[in-house]
């Protein structure tokens, strides 16, 4: 049996934390369990990527190095420091996953990097991945490289992160992924120009909310623009009422820096994301010097930019080459990466490839989804995915499950 799960984000600072480690622990050690107890003699938990957090570190910041550079020593110990400093905030996840190992020894566990976790898959990586295997269990020797695509004819499944899909946030001969540049330049730096400049702490509720500006979804930068005004707004309504200028140049200067990798030595794949960012920074700073205290109304977001889809089709179009053109026999392709749960019906396309199911693993962590009015709506999410074999199936098991479970909050 497989049990899917993805987009954990696990980060190394536990006040940044949205994953209810509880929760998870005890939804996955319980299906494990139950199918144990049904005759499975093996269930194979697939960590679909994004597990770790290694992107949205201040530790990028200090050290002055980035991930989309060429490799240096340097790039191992900045890996390396991140992955522990990860797994000492989440001691309470190794330690439960470990537990669960040893209670199940049908329970096996495989890795599939995506793009936040990408780094671990590198030459960067090769300590961290060492590391990672002397924590847990997971497929893989030593420091060898973790398979990037998961095929298993047995389950006639295919699966994979699903960032390959997404010129943002993916690196290829065209370029490095800008979606990188992103989450350092703006999404981790910003909250730190702001925390500096207001001498306010992590734990600050203003500081927590800017740093949860990558939960917010669709992760677009139009609707990741609304959410950062909202900050901003609540900012100076809470209790800085001259933190006008003090924002504005907070804002300028990451679009100073930002703006430096048009001129460096690295290309990017896409420069659209680039081009919005610049605007809203542009912008955003602006409008704080005019009408600081309605931000939100007085600043127009640029438009374009917006996320890569659809993945359904996407999706389809992988699993009829790996059925037809492979000659495998494949119905079930499984990515994460838009921490969108979904399950969609793909219909035939030729004669070689049938019918198929395209499934998104969702996330597991809270989410402040838009509502296209400029607010949001908060929920935690939890998606796991389940396929079984046919020989499994006669054990009273069915041949895929899709669990997705929303934990609202009022508002």
């Amino acid at each position: 049996m497989l049990l899917f799960v993805s987009d954990l984000h696990l980060v190394d600072l536990p006040e940044l934390s949205t994953l209810n480690t509880r929760a998870f622990l005890q939804r996955i050690g319980q299906i494990v369990r139950d199918s144990a107890k049904l005759g499975v003699t093996k269930t194979t938990l697939v960590l679909l990527g994004d597990i770790f957090e290694l992107l949205k570190s201040e530790t990028w910041l200090n050290t002055g190095i980035r991930p989309w550079e060429p490799f240096t020593r340097d790039h191992s110990a900045a890996v390396s420091k991140i992955f522990e400093d990860i797994r000492s905030a989440n001691e309470d996840f190794f330690s439960g996953i470990r537990h669960l190992q040893a209670e199940c020894p049908t329970l096996q566990i495989r890795y599939v990097p995506g793009n936040h976790d990408r780094m671990l898959n590198t030459p960067a990586g090769a300590d961290a991945r060492r590391r990672f295997r002397e924590l847990l269990e997971v497929n893989g020797s030593e420091s060898d490289p973790f398979d990037e695509v998961l095929v298993d004819k047995d389950h006639r499944t295919i699966a994979k992160h699903g960032h390959e899909w997404d010129p943002t946030n993916r690196y290829t001969s065209a370029g490095a992924a800008i979606g990188d540049a992103v989450v350092i330049e703006i999404l981790v730096r910003l909250p730190r120009l702001l925390r500096e400049r207001f001498e306010l702490t992590r734990n600050d509720d203003f500081v927590r909310m800017v740093s949860e500006v990558d939960n917010v979804r669709p992760q677009a930068p139009r609707y990741l623009g609304e959410w950062l005004l909202a900050c901003l707004d609540s900012l100076a309504e809470a209790r800085y009422d001259n933190a006008k200028r003090a924002v504005a140049e907070s804002l300028e200067l990451a679009l100073h820096d930002f703006s430096k990798l048009r001129k460096g030595a690295t290309r990017f794949e896409s420069l659209a994301t680039l081009t919005w960012w610049e605007r809203f920074l542009s912008t955003a700073a602006r409008g704080c010097l005019k009408a600081f205290g309605a931000l939100r109304s007085s600043v127009v977001l640029p438009s374009g930019g917006e996320s890569v889809g659809p993945y359904a089709s996407f999706a389809g179009s992988d699993l009829e080459v790996a059925t037809s053109g492979a000659g495998g026999d494949y119905s079930y392709i499984l990515c994460g990466h838009t921490h969108v749960p979904e399950i969609v019906a793909l219909g035939q396309r030729s004669k070689q490839f049938s019918s198929g199911v395209y499934i998104n693993t969702g996330t597991w962590r809270r989410v402040h989804h838009a509502t296209g009015a400029g607010d949001f709506v908060t929920w935690d999410e939890e998606c796991a995915v389940i396929i079984a074999t046919p020989a499994e199936q006669k054990l009273n098991l069915p041949a895929y499950e899709f669990r997705s479970t929303a934990r609202g909050f009022e508002t």
